[in-house]
């Protein structure tokens, strides 16, 4: 159960570094989510009200505010979720989105439906992942137990290549 609570709080973080539902971080996970944190906003500057609204309300002010965007995409980079050119790392992504016993229909939902966006740019991804991500996981069924959370939510091997593998054969 704590763990669960810890990757709920790194999901969050994942996702403009909000907090999700009751879940805190502690110790040393919460350290290095702070050092990450600060890392991503010595390179991206942002607004301490920006990041307050973000981090805690889960409320950008400004859709406009590029810094904030890239702020995003350094804290996907640093937690492997995106790459340096703003490709997602679908791997690591449903590996830790399962480890958070997310409902595999919630899953699903981030993975295929959140990173296809059409931008082209780093920051607007990252963006644009973040406000599908809150979108999503702020609807109640986030937090459903499920008799499907212990299987491989795709029933695919790890060898994909691209997020239509993670269909299974639902994609034919």
């Amino acid at each position: 159960m704590q763990q669960q609570k810890r990757t709920l709080a790194v999901v969050a973080v994942l996702a403009a570094a909000a907090t999700c539902a009751a879940a805190t971080p502690q110790g040393d996970s919460m350290i290095r989510d702070m050092e990450i944190i600060k890392k991503c906003n010595y390179t991206s500057p942002v607004a301490k009200d920006v990041l307050n609204s973000a981090l805690i309300n889960k409320i950008l002010l400004d859709a406009n505010n590029y810094a904030f965007k890239c702020f995003l995409h350094c804290l996907y980079r640093e937690y492997g979720w995106m790459d340096h050119r703003g490709e997602f790392q679908l791997r690591p992504m449903k590996e830790f989105l399962h480890d958070a016993r997310l409902p595999v229909s919630v899953i699903r939902k981030l993975l295929l439906f959140c990173t296809d966006t059409e931008s082209r740019d780093k920051c607007d991804r990252a963006y644009d992942y973040t406000q599908c991500f809150w979108g999503v996981v702020k609807k109640p069924h986030h937090l459903e137990e499920s008799q499907e959370l212990d299987q491989d939510p795709f029933g695919v091997s790890d060898d994909f290549e691209t997020p239509y593998h993670l269909l299974g054969d639902e994609a034919n």
